[in-house]
């Protein structure tokens, strides 16, 4: 016997309709709204830090803290050392660039589709761009090798290289810079050519290559998208080769597949996903844009969730890529900071107490420490420690450590620290 259900109590049509039509949490909001959390976030870490604060005075973490790039940096030099850290790096980066690792095992570059706020801004410019008309304008220009998508790449003679027309291998040559320079020079070689350290330091910018480096791919990224990440990003280039061993990609089911092409225009890192069995591509950042804008039931997903429906499919393949990736990340964070494995300056050690110079271990001198902290510390004298290490008479035993470094070219607190230690 079948139940009425009263008028009273019986859904509108018209509601039904609407949200079938405008649902509420569809994949590209989905994306869009962790996008937007991140990126606001470091926003509030940027306009609430304040460089060396006074006493008194309220600061927020250095949004340099959380970029997982500096604990790839100071990883090996970290464990040689047992626990000190290149200059401009803490313990937080750690644990970011494992969480960062882990993501990339699991669910491929979804770190950069997801979480990344630099990738977000290259993606908001790129719409912008794309809205404006530039994108076509790059392509009649004949300046950009890849302009919307994949659509320009017939302003290239076809006798051109492939490794000219698509210069991803770029990014691996500055990944190797980045790991040679950090274990040679012990120092975050990378950090002033970077253009999001120049962006996490734009409260108080300075003509470095890394600003440089900042403008031309804010102005790149209105003719063509995610310039940078395709094109230069070190982290991009690492997530990208942890990432083929993730179980979790892209798949297409060629029996369902109408060979429309949609999923390879709405890659932004031009991947052909039309003609992959498995996008094992290290440039997917498993944003599942190609997912979502394939029109066949069934052809893509990510894993074994290829659902019957639209909807179904497209919001189960996000929630396993983008919400279980995000949480990944975050959930490592809360971990690390709940059993006190947490740090975001180098004045205070994991279990927030402030460190001083005592004079019983080098390894305790921070660059923020000043030249008079460490003299009083270790019993020396300003001749002795002036004259190993060329330092300017000039200089006074007042200046920061750090600041020391660009007077006198063979001074770093790693080389003090190591003098220091043969010395006793």
């Amino acid at each position: 016997m079948q139940t009425t259900i009263p008028d009273r109590v019986r859904r509108p049509d018209y509601i039904r309709r609407y949200f079938n039509r405008h649902p509420l949490f569809t994949p590209r909001r989905l994306r869009l709204a962790t996008q937007t959390l991140f990126l606001l976030f470091i926003a509030r870490l940027i306009a609430g830090h304040v460089e060396d604060a006074p006493a008194g005075v309220t600061s927020l973490p250095s949004p340099e803290a959380y970029c997982p790039l500096g604990g790839f940096e100071t990883l090996g030099y970290w464990l040689k050392t047992g626990g000190i850290f290149i200059q401009h790096s803490h313990l937080s980066n750690l644990v970011l660039f494992a969480a960062i690792v882990l993501s990339a095992i699991i669910f491929k570059g979804a770190f950069c589709g997801w979480v990344c706020p630099f990738g977000t801004i290259q993606e908001w410019l790129a719409a912008a761009g794309r809205r404006l008309g530039l994108f076509g304008l790059a392509g009649k220009l004949r300046f950009l090798s890849v302009a919307d998508r994949g659509k320009s790449r017939r302003a290239l003679p076809r006798w051109v290289p492939g490794w000219v027309r698509r210069p991803t291998w770029i990014r691996y040559v500055v990944l190797a810079w980045v790991i040679i320079g950090a274990s040679v020079y012990t120092k975050l070689v990378f950090r002033d050519w970077d253009p999001y350290a120049a962006l996490l330091q734009i409260k108080t910018p300075a003509l470095t290559g890394g600003m440089v480096a900042l403008v031309i791919t804010i102005i790149a990224s209105l003719f063509t998208e995610r310039p940078w990440c395709k094109y230069l990003c070190p982290l991009g280039a690492f997530n990208g080769l942890v990432g083929r061993l993730a179980p979790l990609k892209v798949r297409r089911h060629a029996e369902f597949c109408t060979d429309c092409g949609r999923c390879t225009k709405a890659c932004p890192m031009n991947i052909k996903v039309q003609t992959a069995r498995r996008v094992g591509d290290p440039q997917c950042i498993s944003c599942l844009s190609c997912v979502e804008s394939c029109p066949a039931p069934k052809a893509l997903g990510v894993g074994p969730l290829v659902a019957g429906g639209r909807r179904g499919s497209r919001l189960a393949s996000y929630a396993l890529v983008g919400v279980l990736s995000v949480a990944l990340v975050v959930g490592t964070v809360k971990a690390a900071q709940a059993v006190g494995f947490w740090q975001t300056s180098g004045k205070l050690d994991a279990k927030g107490n402030a460190i001083v110079a005592t004079g019983k271990d080098p390894s305790e001198i921070r660059g923020w420490m000043t030249m008079s902290e460490v003299l009083k510390a270790y019993n020396l004298t300003k001749d002795e420690v002036y004259a190993a290490f060329s330092i300017p008479t000039t200089v006074t035993e007042a200046t920061a450590l750090k600041d020391i470094e660009s007077l006198a070219p063979a001074f770093s607190p790693a080389n003090l620290r190591d003098w220091i230690t043969k010395k006793r």
